[in-house]
C-alpha cells in the first residue's frame, strides 16, 4: 500500500481576551489546518480507499497469523468475532476461552482438530442429489460435501443479496467460506466487485475503530487510533461526528444533538404555540386567535356570537365595559399561570432556534458566494497567479463553513443550560466568534480594494476565526468534563460524566 506523506496538525490555545489585531498569520504556510482531525495519513486518524481497506484488513490477518499459525480464512474470522481487535483475540485466546469454543463462536473449525481424509468413489451432492466424482466435488471444514456447480450458485446467491459471510449450505451448519474461495467461485466480475465492497463494508461496521464516510456515493472510511466523539473530515471534503456520523456538530454533544432535532421536528411545538396563543370560545368552543390588543372578545361564529373576556374567558357583561374586575385572584388564575408559563418557555425555544436557523441559512446561502469566489480565483489566475497564491480564498471559506456550523450548534447547546457564571462566558466566546465570522464573510463578498491588502487582511481574519472556534469547541467540551455546566435535567443525565 502506497503511504501518504504525514501531515501534523498543530492545535492553537489562546486566552478569552484575544483581539484579531494582536496577530499577523499572513506569512505562515499552515494558518488554514483545520482544527478538527483530518482524516490523512497522520497519528490521530487517516482516511482510506476500498484498497487501502482491504490492504488494512491483510495486514491485521498477517499479524494474527504470525501468531496462531492458522489460514488467513480462519484468521479474519477470529478477528471479525472480535471486533477486529488483536489484543482482545489474544486475550480470549490463551485467557480462559477454550479453543474449540472461541473457533465455534467465530463460526470455523479449528483448524488444528481437522481430519484430513480422502474422498473415494462417487459423491452425491446434498443440493441437486445427483452423483458426482469426488473431484467435481468440494467441501468446507466442516466435511458437508456439494458439487461445484451447486456451490457457485450458493455462493452468487448470497453476494447478490449482500451478504460478506457465506456459511455453509447444509442446514444448520454456521461455518463460513473463506474470502479465497468465495472469490475464486465466483465467475461474474460484477458479483466479485460486490462481494469485495461487502466485505469492506462488514469490516467498517465491525471495527470501533473505522467510520465509513457518511456522504452518498464516497466509499472512504476514517480510522483513529481512539474511538470517541470528534470532528473528522474525509478527503471527500466532508466533515461529520465519528461517533454518531451526522455531519459536524461540535460543540454539541452527540445525544443533545439528537433531543434537538427531535423537537425541531415535533409537532408539539404546534401544539405549544396554539396553547399559547389561542382560547376556545367559552360557549362554542371553536379556537379563537386573539388578533388585536382589546380584551373584548367576539366569537365570529354566525350562530354563536358569544361576547367574552379574554383575560378569565367570563361573558363581558359582568365586566360593566371593563376588563379589571377579573384582576382578582381565583382559582381560574392558575390557568392563567400555567399559560405564561408556557408562554416563556416557548419564548426561550424561539430564541435559540431563530438563531441557529439563521446560520443554517445563511451556510445554504454562501453557495452562491462559494460561486463567486471559484469565479474570482479564475480571474486572479489570469492575471498570472498561481493556483496556490489564490487558495486562500478556498481555506477562507472552508473557515467561514466550519465556524457557522459551530455557532449554528452553540445556539442549540446554549438552549440546554441554565444560566450560571459559565454560561456568561461562553456567550463571550460565542459573540466574539460571531463577529469575526460576519467580518470574514464580508471580506469575501467584498471585491474592492488592493488584492494585496485584501489577502493579508482574509489570511489574519481566517487564521483568528478558527483560532476562536476552537476555544469556543474547547470550553464546552471542558466545561462538560469539569461539572462546570447547569444543564437542564434531560441535559445532565444525557452529558454529564456519572
Amino acid at each position: 500500500m502506497a503511504e501518504e506523506d504525514s501531515m501534523a496538525l498543530r492545535q492553537i490555545s489562546i486566552a478569552s481576551t484575544i483581539s484579531a489585531d494582536d496577530y499577523d498569520f499572513s506569512d505562515q504556510e499552515d494558518f488554514s489546518q483545520p482544527e478538527e482531525v483530518v482524516a490523512t495519513e497522520d497519528d490521530e486518524a487517516r482516511c482510506l480507499t476500498l484498497e487501502e481497506l482491504a490492504q488494512d484488513q491483510l495486514e491485521a490477518i498477517d499479524d494474527v497469523n504470525s501468531i496462531f499459525e492458522i489460514s488467513p480464512g480462519a484468521a479474519r474470522a477470529l478477528l471479525a468475532h472480535c471486533n477486529w481487535d488483536k489484543e482482545k483475540l489474544l486475550e480470549k485466546y490463551y485467557n480462559g476461552d477454550s479453543e474449540d469454543m472461541l473457533f465455534n463462536e467465530a463460526h470455523v473449525v479449528n483448524p488444528r482438530k481437522i481430519a484430513r481424509t480422502e474422498q473415494e468413489g462417487p459423491v452425491t451432492c446434498g443440493i441437486c442429489t445427483c452423483d458426482y466424482d469426488a473431484a467435481e466435488t468440494m467441501s468446507l471444514e466442516c466435511g458437508h460435501r456439494f458439487c461445484t456447480m451447486c456451490w457457485e450458485n450458493h455462493i452468487s446467491t448470497q453476494v447478490t443479496a449482500g451478504n460478506p459471510f457465506v456459511e455453509c449450505p447444509e442446514g444448520g451448519c454456521k461455518v463460513q467460506v473463506d474470502e479465497l474461495t468465495v472469490t475464486r467461485m465466483l465467475k461474474d466480475p460484477e458479483l466479485l466487485t460486490r462481494f469485495k465492497h461487502a466485505i469492506c463494508r462488514a469490516y467498517i461496521a465491525n471495527n470501533p475503530l473505522l467510520s465509513g464516510c457518511p456522504q452518498p456515493d464516497c466509499p472512504n472510511a476514517i480510522k483513529v487510533r481512539r474511538a470517541e466523539a470528534r470532528t473528522v473530515r474525509c478527503t471527500c471534503g466532508f466533515r461529520f461526528c465519528f461517533a454518531c456520523r451526522r455531519r459536524d456538530h461540535d460543540p454539541l454533544p452527540c445525544a443533545l444533538l439528537q433531543v434537538w432535532n427531535q423537537k425541531t421536528t415535533d409537532e408539539g411545538e404546534t401544539a405549544r404555540y396554539l396553547a399559547v396563543n389561542t382560547k376556545d370560545c367559552p360557549k362554542c368552543n371553536v379556537v379563537i386567535e386573539k388578533n388585536g390588543g382589546c380584551n373584548h372578545m367576539t366569537c365570529r361564529v354566525a350562530a354563536c356570537k358569544y361576547e367574552f373576556c379574554w383575560i378569565c374567558l367570563g361573558p363581558w357583561s359582568a365586566h360593566s365595559g371593563s376588563y379589571y374586575q377579573c384582576n382578582r385572584y381565583t382559582e381560574h388564575a392558575e390557568a392563567d399561570k400555567k399559560r405564561n408559563e408556557s408562554r416563556a418557555a416557548l419564548d426561550r425555544y424561539l430564541f435559540y432556534f431563530q438563531r441557529y436557523q439563521n446560520h443554517e441559512n445563511s451556510i445554504k446561502l454562501e453557495d452562491q458566494l462559494r460561486r463567486a469566489v471559484a469565479r474570482r480565483q479564475d480571474e486572479l489566475q489570469r492575471q498570472d497567479r498561481t493556483w496556490i497564491e489564490v487558495q486562500y480564498l478556498q481555506d477562507a471559506l472552508d473557515a467561514l463553513s466550519v465556524c457557522r456550523t459551530a455557532l449554528k450548534t452553540s445556539y442549540c447547546f446554549a438552549y440546554f443550560t441554565i444560566r450560571n457564571a459559565h454560561l456568561d462566558l461562553f456567550e463571550i466566546h460565542q459573540s466574539s466568534l460571531e463577529a469575526a465570522t460576519e467580518d470574514l464573510s464580508h471580506m469575501l463578498e467584498n471585491k474592492g480594494g488592493e488584492e494585496a491588502t485584501a489577502k493579508a487582511a482574509i489570511l489574519d481574519k481566517t487564521a483568528y476565526c478558527r483560532q476562536l472556534r476552537t476555544v469556543l469547541v474547547k470550553f464546552v467540551k471542558e466545561g462538560l468534563e469539569m461539572g462546570a455546566w447547569n444543564l437542564t435535567d434531560r441535559a445532565r443525565a444525557l452529558c454529564m460524566p456519572h
